[in-house]
């Protein structure tokens, strides 16, 4: 097993051939009292290939709208609000 922190709340895991994304977050800034003091050690681009994506609550800085449209339709997105991996409860991210 491989742990990857990539930034704030973004863990990659990566457990025999899966790769799990937490809370993806690719901005460059946030809440001022949380400021990134450096950039994601990934982009977007280079975790698209994920298969799956935990996200534990639906907070802007938890739930990337422009990442979630990279992934492919398949990969299962859930989060603490959803249902079965349905992306609906993140539907404002998207």
């Amino acid at each position: 097993m491989r742990i990857t922190m990539i930034g704030h709340s973004t863990v990659l895991i990566e457990a025999a051939e899966t790769k799990i994304l937490t809370d993806p977050y690719f901005g460059t800034w946030g809440n001022p009292g949380y400021a990134r003091i450096a950039p994601p050690s990934r982009s977007r681009e280079e975790l698209k290939g994920v298969d799956l994506v935990l996200v534990s609550h639906n907070h802007w800085d938890h739930a990337d709208g422009r990442f979630f449209r990279l992934l492919a339709t398949q990969v299962p997105v859930t989060s603490s609000d959803s249902q079965n991996g349905s992306r609906s409860s993140l539907a404002r991210f998207v």
